[in-house]
């Protein structure tokens, strides 16, 4: 629900503050730039808590209003109260607003990972709340492990209602050990060469399919073709300029019969000088 709420109304508890460090003053001046312009601006996101409004996301804006000395501000009033704004600021800016830095999402990371509902989760879905990595999480996870800030987890739940580890296998999967382990991978082993082998053979045993002729080979052939007519014509003896010298019988040639007409020519001028001789 969209409501102006006065400056005054609205608290900024640090425990639910996604960022880490002091304002940034050239975002502060560009909100207040704009808002003065009359520029469109989100609204800030709050939630309801103890008859009092707070807010996960939003610092940057509310000081720019204050800054012009306004009174009021644009908010997006949330249902829900202080437990739903710390699970809301687990993700607040990742797509909006000022970026965050790589010091801004450890810290979310870290908020989730402290609560103690939330650090029984697997990485994968502490990352789908804080819209990071789930390897980025890992790595925050032992970092707070190393120092004592959260105590090591042998197994962690997933959506799936699975357990897994904290790399992210499963734990509740029976493995097998010794004997019978190895006599399994054996018999995977087998099992996968024949089913290749099968596959091998009727990848063989497929006919190949002909690759189609470029045009080039097209006319290479051709003209080899009519090469070879004119010399087994010539070698023969036949009257091959009275049998070639014809508009059908040249048709047959379709890429170089220009080329063959011009055998033709030249056969036939031969032939005059002959008799002429």
């Amino acid at each position: 629900m969209l409501k102006d709420l006065l400056l005054s109304e609205i608290e900024f508890p640090e425990d639910i503050q996604p960022r880490v460090g002091s304002l940034d003053s050239d975002q502060v001046d560009d909100y207040a730039e704009a808002t003065t312009r009359r520029e469109p601006v989100p609204p800030i996101d709050v939630f309801e808590h103890d008859g009092r409004y707070v807010s996960p996301n939003g610092r940057h804006r509310w000081e720019a209003v204050k800054k012009i000395n306004r009174a009021t501000i644009s908010c997006c009033i949330h249902e829900g109260g202080m437990r739903e704004a710390k699970r809301f600021a687990l993700g607040a800016n990742h797509d909006n607003g000022l970026p965050r830095t790589k010091a801004d999402k450890a810290h979310q990371i870290t908020m989730a990972l402290t609560d103690p509902e939330w650090v029984v989760l697997t990485n994968r879905e502490i990352a789908r709340m804080c819209h990071v990595t789930h390897p980025t999480v890992l790595t925050v996870r032992r970092r707070l492990e190393k120092t004592g800030v959260i105590e090591p987890m042998d197994k962690l739940s997933g959506t799936d209602g699975k357990s897994y580890d904290p790399v992210g296998k499963l734990t509740n999967r029976r493995k097998p050990k010794g004997k019978q382990r190895n006599k399994q991978d054996a018999e995977y082993a087998k099992v996968s060469k024949e089913v290749r082998e099968s596959l091998e053979r009727e990848q063989a045993a497929k006919p190949k399919p002909k690759k189609p002729r470029t045009q080039r080979e097209i006319d290479r052939d051709e003209m080899f073709a009519a090469m070879q007519t004119v010399r087994t014509a010539l070698a023969s003896g036949d009257d091959f300029v009275n049998e070639w010298n014809c508009a059908d019988r040249l048709a047959e040639f379709v890429y170089c019969r220009d080329w063959f007409g011009s055998a033709v020519v030249a056969c036939k001028t031969l032939k005059a000088k002959d008799e002429a001789a």
